[in-house]
């Protein structure tokens, strides 16, 4: 299976935000110039090497102190919609950021309401057809999918638990397959889904 460009974006946002930086390419990736103190791009803060793609702190005209303040946010997600970022974590309500650089972040506050969503593990968001699906575990009991038309929420539930251990993922393959995966002991779970809100239980791989 082949990564949606969408996840892919989601991963590397998430990964900048982290401060991680290194890569595994042998060609450098692609940075679109941040404005303001510390802009840099690819062909001048990137040297390849043969295996892997590093940050060359000479080059570089500022360094970043990280602009979001993780201490007490658990399992950021980032989605890209429209040129815009937005950030997702596990907190009551769960909070809802939004920055068009990855630098600079507005707070949009709480996307969502339902009682079981005052503890929401590790949500992740995913845009199709219009709508926004937000997959979240309730104190790690299981998953549910809550359904938006706008990335800021309110997210509503619209499926009851799904089950699934935590830390839930919606996949979209380039021939539009969907799949769940989920975490748990000593193994991944992977199924299909038959819609952004059904998953097929008889398709376990």
């Amino acid at each position: 299976m082949k990564n949606k460009k969408s996840i892919i974006s989601g991963v590397v946002s998430a990964a900048m935000i982290m401060g991680l930086t290194a890569c595994t390419s042998s060609t450098p990736p692609a940075i679109d110039p941040v404005p303001g103190p510390g802009t840099y791009s690819g062909e001048d803060g990137i040297i390849p090497t043969d295996d892997v793609c590093v940050v060359d702190p000479g080059k570089m005209s500022a360094t970043y102190i990280n602009p979001v303040n993780t201490s007490e946010m658990g399992d950021p997600f980032v989605m890209r919609y429209n040129g815009m970022y937005y950030l997702y974590n596990t907190t009551a309500g769960t909070d809802c950021w939004t920055s068009e650089d990855l630098i600079n972040w507005t707070y949009a506050g709480k996307c969502t309401s339902d009682a079981f969503t005052m503890i929401p593990y590790a949500p992740e968001v995913t845009y199709y057809n219009g709508k926004f699906y937000m997959c979240t575990s309730p104190d790690g009991l299981g998953h549910y999918i809550l359904e938006s038309d706008s990335p800021t929420g309110p997210f509503v539930t619209v499926t009851d638990n799904f089950g699934l251990s935590i830390d839930g993922n919606i996949f979209i393959d380039d021939n539009g397959d969907w799949y769940f995966t989920s975490a748990d002991v000593g193994y991944l779970n992977v199924y299909k889904m038959l819609s952004p809100t059904t998953i097929d239980y008889n398709s376990y791989f």
